[in-house]
Protein backbone atom coordinates (compact mmCIF):
# COMPACT_ATOMS: atom_id res chain seq x y z
CA UNK A 1 0.00 0.00 0.00
CA UNK A 2 1.46 3.19 -0.79
CA UNK A 3 2.20 5.93 1.90
CA UNK A 4 0.27 9.07 2.06
CA UNK A 5 2.47 12.25 1.12
CA UNK A 6 3.21 14.17 4.21
CA UNK A 7 3.75 17.74 4.44
CA UNK A 8 6.66 18.81 5.64
CA UNK A 9 7.71 21.86 7.74
CA UNK A 10 9.99 24.22 5.85
CA UNK A 11 12.43 23.49 8.40
CA UNK A 12 11.80 20.03 7.49
CA UNK A 13 12.63 21.00 4.05
CA UNK A 14 15.52 23.28 4.86
CA UNK A 15 17.09 20.22 6.29
CA UNK A 16 16.71 17.81 3.31
CA UNK A 17 17.50 20.55 0.86
CA UNK A 18 20.98 21.36 2.94
CA UNK A 19 21.78 17.76 3.26
CA UNK A 20 21.12 17.29 -0.52
CA UNK A 21 23.51 19.98 -1.41
CA UNK A 22 26.01 18.49 1.18
CA UNK A 23 25.89 14.79 -0.84
CA UNK A 24 26.29 16.68 -3.83
CA UNK A 25 29.27 18.78 -2.40
CA UNK A 26 30.74 15.54 -1.64
CA UNK A 27 30.03 13.32 -5.07
CA UNK A 28 31.87 16.11 -6.88
CA UNK A 29 34.78 16.04 -4.45
CA UNK A 30 34.96 12.35 -4.85
CA UNK A 31 34.88 12.43 -8.73
CA UNK A 32 37.50 14.95 -8.80
CA UNK A 33 39.65 13.10 -6.43
CA UNK A 34 38.96 9.56 -8.87
CA UNK A 35 39.90 11.87 -11.69
CA UNK A 36 43.38 12.91 -9.91
CA UNK A 37 44.00 8.71 -8.62
CA UNK A 38 42.98 7.72 -12.04
CA UNK A 39 45.14 9.81 -13.81
CA UNK A 40 48.16 9.07 -11.53
CA UNK A 41 47.36 5.65 -12.48
CA UNK A 42 47.46 5.36 -15.85
CA UNK A 43 50.76 7.29 -15.83
CA UNK A 44 52.19 4.51 -13.85
CA UNK A 45 50.38 2.08 -16.51
CA UNK A 46 52.37 4.00 -19.46
CA UNK A 47 55.57 4.30 -17.66
CA UNK A 48 55.90 0.77 -16.62
CA UNK A 49 55.10 -0.52 -20.15
CA UNK A 50 51.90 -2.48 -19.27
CA UNK A 51 49.56 -4.52 -21.81
CA UNK A 52 48.47 -2.24 -23.88
CA UNK A 53 44.64 -3.42 -23.78
CA UNK A 54 44.44 -2.95 -19.93
CA UNK A 55 46.30 0.75 -20.88
CA UNK A 56 43.29 1.27 -23.56
CA UNK A 57 40.55 -0.23 -20.32
CA UNK A 58 41.74 2.25 -18.06
CA UNK A 59 41.65 4.90 -20.14
CA UNK A 60 38.28 3.97 -20.79
CA UNK A 61 37.95 4.00 -16.92
CA UNK A 62 39.52 7.52 -16.87
CA UNK A 63 37.29 8.65 -19.71
CA UNK A 64 34.07 7.87 -17.72
CA UNK A 65 35.67 9.71 -14.40
CA UNK A 66 36.25 13.10 -16.15
CA UNK A 67 32.73 13.02 -18.22
CA UNK A 68 31.07 12.58 -14.48
CA UNK A 69 32.50 15.85 -13.14
CA UNK A 70 30.72 18.50 -15.08
CA UNK A 71 27.52 16.43 -14.39
CA UNK A 72 28.13 16.08 -10.75
CA UNK A 73 28.78 20.17 -10.71
CA UNK A 74 25.73 21.13 -12.57
CA UNK A 75 23.82 18.89 -10.44
CA UNK A 76 25.26 20.34 -7.77
CA UNK A 77 24.39 23.76 -9.14
CA UNK A 78 20.89 23.13 -9.65
CA UNK A 79 20.32 21.92 -5.96
CA UNK A 80 22.27 24.89 -4.76
CA UNK A 81 20.05 26.88 -6.86
CA UNK A 82 17.17 25.35 -5.40
CA UNK A 83 18.39 25.71 -1.97
CA UNK A 84 18.78 29.07 -2.65
CA UNK A 85 15.71 29.77 -3.92
CA UNK A 86 14.04 28.35 -0.67
CA UNK A 87 15.75 29.86 1.35
CA UNK A 88 15.16 33.62 -0.26
CA UNK A 89 10.96 32.92 -0.20
CA UNK A 90 10.69 31.03 2.86
CA UNK A 91 13.29 32.34 4.87
CA UNK A 92 10.81 34.52 7.08
CA UNK A 93 8.38 31.60 7.79
CA UNK A 94 8.85 30.70 11.63
CA UNK A 95 10.94 27.77 12.55
CA UNK A 96 13.45 28.29 9.18
CA UNK A 97 15.66 30.63 10.58
CA UNK A 98 15.95 29.06 13.68
CA UNK A 99 16.13 25.92 12.56
CA UNK A 100 20.09 24.67 12.83
CA UNK A 101 19.96 23.46 9.31
CA UNK A 102 19.86 27.69 8.31
CA UNK A 103 23.13 28.39 9.22
CA UNK A 104 24.82 25.08 7.42
CA UNK A 105 23.00 26.49 3.96
CA UNK A 106 24.23 29.67 5.03
CA UNK A 107 27.91 28.14 4.65
CA UNK A 108 26.63 25.98 1.50
CA UNK A 109 25.16 28.89 -0.38
CA UNK A 110 28.42 31.36 0.38
CA UNK A 111 30.65 28.52 -1.23
CA UNK A 112 28.35 28.32 -4.18
CA UNK A 113 29.11 31.96 -4.69
CA UNK A 114 32.65 31.38 -4.48
CA UNK A 115 32.75 28.70 -6.73
CA UNK A 116 30.60 30.48 -9.65
CA UNK A 117 33.05 33.57 -9.11
CA UNK A 118 36.27 31.03 -9.51
CA UNK A 119 34.89 29.35 -12.58
CA UNK A 120 34.67 32.76 -14.50
CA UNK A 121 37.19 33.17 -17.16
CA UNK A 122 38.04 37.01 -17.87
CA UNK A 123 38.56 37.37 -21.17
CA UNK A 124 39.00 40.90 -20.93
CA UNK A 125 41.86 42.42 -23.04
CA UNK A 126 42.04 39.27 -25.19
CA UNK A 127 41.83 39.80 -29.04
CA UNK A 128 39.54 38.43 -31.23
CA UNK A 129 40.64 35.01 -31.86
CA UNK A 130 43.11 34.53 -29.20
CA UNK A 131 43.17 32.02 -26.75
CA UNK A 132 42.63 32.10 -23.16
Amino acid sequence: MPRKPTERTPAEQLKIKTKTCQRMQKEVSAYESEVLLNTSKLNTMISSSSDPYDIKAFKAVLAESVMMVPDSKGRLGKVVEDLRVFVETQGGVEGVKESEWWGVAMEILGEGETVEKKEETNVEGLEDGEAF
